[in-house]
């Protein structure tokens, strides 16, 4: 009889090993972290997310606690509309998705969430035309890091970039990739020629420049390059402020 006791004492403690080897015991955080280790981000997915925020920091932060960040660097001071003298500027972070596909979040200078239309800041991207996005973006002097703020290009300078550019928008976002951005509101409506009969008038659209002034004669978005009596382009002090006094 003691045997038999040992026997079912020794059956009873081997089960009771097997039993717990077999059924490990699983925190309720492990399984959450499974779960969202697991999932795979579509754009239905992406867009439950996106339509809950307004701002870009939260959104990001909302994607960041279920798992998404953004897979390469941020596109810093992407010029995404303009009216050819104003632009809009966002910084853009870019998602891959699962499904194959590409995801952009626009950031406005008020770090409000700025996509749009399609045409001006897309929401999605297929592979191919993400691809083209980003060459381009990269072609610029800083790549996709914004510019430095402190810029003073020299008349050589400014001259080689001017003399690439026919329209007044184009020239003002190449000068904004490389850190130089319009002085000062335009200044509009100038007569620069006439024969008393009729008026030449442009819009003149200021840069600042080293020893002075380089001064853009905008007609309807085409750049007016005449010559240096009719449509001067760079100015020194004096006779800027002369200019000023005489069209303010």
């Amino acid at each position: 009889m003691k045997r038999l006791g040992l026997l079912g004492l020794s059956a009873f403690l081997l089960t009771g090993c097997t039993d717990q080897a077999e059924q490990p015991i699983v925190s309720p955080d492990m399984n959450e972290q499974d779960e969202e280790a697991t999932i795979e981000w579509t754009r239905e997915d992406f867009k439950d997310v996106f339509d809950q925020h307004e701002t870009a920091q939260d959104l990001l932060a909302a994607l960041e606690n279920q798992g998404l960040t953004p897979f390469r660097e941020t596109f810093e001071r992407v010029v995404i509309a303009g009216d050819g003298i104003h632009h809009t500027y966002a910084d853009i972070y870019p998602f891959k998705l699962d499904d194959g596909t590409y995801a952009t979040v626009y950031e406005n200078e008020d770090g409000e969430i700025a996509n749009g239309p399609e045409s001006v800041a897309p929401l999605f991207w297929q592979e191919e035309s993400f691809t083209q996005f980003v060459e381009e973006i990269e072609k610029r002097k800083y790549g996709t890091s914004a510019p430095p703020t402190d810029v003073t290009l020299t008349q050589d300078e400014f001259q080689s970039i001017y003399d690439r550019h026919a329209y007044t928008s184009a020239l003002i976002v190449e000068l904004d990739e490389w850190g130089v951005q319009v002085a000062r509101d335009p200044i509009e409506n100038v007569i620069i020629a006439g024969n008393g009969v009729k008026e030449v008038t442009a819009d003149l659209i200021v840069f600042e420049i080293e020893n002075g002034y380089a001064i853009v004669y905008d007609q309807d978005g085409e750049i007016l390059k005449a010559p240096e009596s009719i449509a001067q382009l760079f100015w020194n002090e004096t006779d800027y402020e002369n200019l000023l006094e005489k069209n303010e």
